[in-house]
């Protein structure tokens, strides 16, 4: 059983959402710590509870009904920081809904939906830690925030968006220009306004695919907001000693 959990909350509902999430998180993990075991980091998804807080924004919402919702999701993510049994940490997927070149001087402005999550969840699970004597877990509280949403990182990976394309729509030629596009200037996705609103063809049917094979020193080497999320996580000490314990073992030659 590994000892580092990492539990994966999104805004996004569909059935491919977690699969996505993780194989994303692997990416980012393997670029924090290369050469450590990712495969031994425990990837859980959200309950009910954190999934009805996530999901179409509840958190966002000023609705005296949706009140409970915020609790309950601030509720389990302070429970998971304070698990004395692993060593546990959250990673929130929020989709920035602006371009990168929108973005603001420090990082609750890149996403308005990340300010609003700060104030109405991230509030509560601080109280909760200050309480429990145990305030500096917050640090654990991580962030996935890809601009405009995270069709702008998946799309970059645009040798299997193609053979996606070929393989499942190769009659169909209305989004292979545009595709081909991106491939020549990837750092344009980051700057495309709803970019899965745009490709038609795919949208977000193959999301976890993509996520799977996604070059990730590729996207990072851009420099845009993946490369942003990733270098948030390197910033994190307490994930860096978690992932450090997990580094191989070097063997002295013979």
């Amino acid at each position: 059983m590994s000892a580092l959990r990492l539990l994966l909350l999104t805004e996004d509902t569909g059935e491919q959402a977690f699969a996505t999430q993780r194989a994303l998180a692997e990416k980012m993990l393997h670029l924090v710590a290369e050469g450590c075991a990712i495969h031994q980091v425990r990837f859980e998804p959200g309950d009910e509870r954190t999934r009805v807080g996530m999901g179409f924004n509840a958190y966002t919402s000023t609705n005296k009904d949706d009140y409970r919702k915020k609790v309950d999701l601030a509720g389990a993510i302070a429970t998971h920081l304070l698990r004395d049994d692993i060593a546990g940490f959250v990673l929130i997927h929020i989709d920035g809904d602006r371009r990168w070149s929108e973005r603001g001087a420090d990082a609750r402005s890149l996403c308005a939906n990340r300010a609003k999550f700060e104030t109405s969840i991230v509030s509560r699970v601080s109280e909760t830690l200050h309480q429990k004597h145990r305030p500096e877990l917050l640090e654990r509280l991580l962030y996935a925030v890809p601009c405009w949403s995270i069709e702008a990182w998946l799309y970059q990976n645009s040798v299997e968006l193609l053979a996606i394309c070929a393989e499942h729509f190769p009659r169909h030629e209305r989004d292979v220009e545009l595709l081909r596009e991106w491939r020549g200037d990837p750092a344009r996705l980051d700057e495309e306004e709803r970019p899965k609103d745009r490709a038609q063809t795919v949208q977000d049917r193959f999301n976890a695919r993509l996520a799977r094979s996604l070059p990730g020193r590729k996207v990072y080497d851009l420099g845009l907001s993946f490369a942003a999320c990733v270098d948030g996580l390197k910033g994190c000490g307490a994930l860096n000693v978690a992932l450090e314990s997990l580094r191989y073992p070097l063997v002295d030659p013979p």
